[in-house]
């Protein structure tokens, strides 16, 4: 036991600070995911997570964050624990499930807009965003996780020897990293919208825009990412197209406010046009 909560031996997954397993609370029998951080860690990994622990609390207050239930501090570590999505991460799913259809990426879609949105309302860069950070429930309700990675940009930057306001931290997944990020330069917030188009690219489709994680060399991803090698399979409409192609641009990257305002988002079955 670990306060409430008794921690089973099922793995859920690996955040950027430490594995994450599922907890159940004793009294409750509710599940909860609870990730841990050995105080045999580095002090560098130790700091990132009380960070990450800072961070979450500023934006508890978003439906789509993953929300903070319990902390624990024992002699052998920090015990974070969260909420529990059944359904788990978005990447997993589509593995098991296949792809998602239009309708069905949009309303996952919209969450994942909705959280960055108020992240970087915040002066917070998730700095990780991709489909292995969004866990769902049956209904498809998402909850971004794993901030281990993210970054206060603006006034309030980490770096206070940093006076240009740009972000100069260049960890992440390689598969959803900007260019900004590949090609270590210094950026903003709009990284996270990088990693927002591969992962709805591969919502509807099933695979990466610019690599096979599997097979693509880190320096074969460099470079398709710099020549901008992007294509779509058939069946994906032009509308989403156009806001993938927006989202993943090396220059004049769509804003969320202008993601929110996109055809493909605003786009409902609902529309007069969709009804003739």
């Amino acid at each position: 036991m670990v306060g409430p909560y008794l921690i089973t031996n099922e793995d859920i997954g690996e955040g950027a600070n430490g594995k994450v397993k599922l907890a159940i609370h004793s009294a409750t029998g509710l599940k909860a995911a609870v990730k841990f951080v050995s105080k045999t860690a580095s002090r560098t990994t130790l700091e990132e997570c009380l960070k990450e622990v800072r961070i979450l609390q500023r934006l508890q207050q978003h439906k789509n964050i993953v929300k903070i239930h319990h902390i624990e501090e024992t002699d052998r570590g920090i015990y974070i624990f969260t909420d529990y999505l059944e359904e788990r991460d978005l990447y997993s799913y589509i593995q098991r499930n296949g792809v998602f259809d239009e309708e069905r990426a949009r309303k996952l879609f919209k969450q994942m807009v909705s959280s960055l949105e108020y992240c970087h309302v915040n002066n917070i860069c998730h700095h990780d965003f991709k489909l292995e950070n969004c866990v769902i429930n049956k209904d498809l309700e998402l909850r971004l996780i794993d901030f281990g990675y993210a970054v206060e940009f603006g006034s309030q930057t980490l770096d206070n020897n940093n006076t240009s306001g740009l972000i100069h931290k260049y960890n992440g997944s390689p598969a959803y990293s900007a260019p900004e990020i590949l090609f270590r330069r210094p950026h903003t917030e709009s990284v996270d919208i990088f990693g927002l188009g591969v992962s709805l690219y591969h919502m509807l489709t099933g695979s990466f825009p610019f690599c096979d994680p599997e097979r693509t060399t880190y320096e074969q991803l460099v470079r398709n990412v710099r020549n901008f090698c992007l294509t779509f399979p058939e069946g994906v409409s032009s509308d989403a197209q156009d806001l993938m192609k927006r989202m993943l641009a090396k220059e004049n990257r769509i804003t969320i406010q202008e993601i929110r305002k996109h055809p493909w988002v605003t786009y409902s079955r609902q529309d007069p046009q969709f009804l003739k």
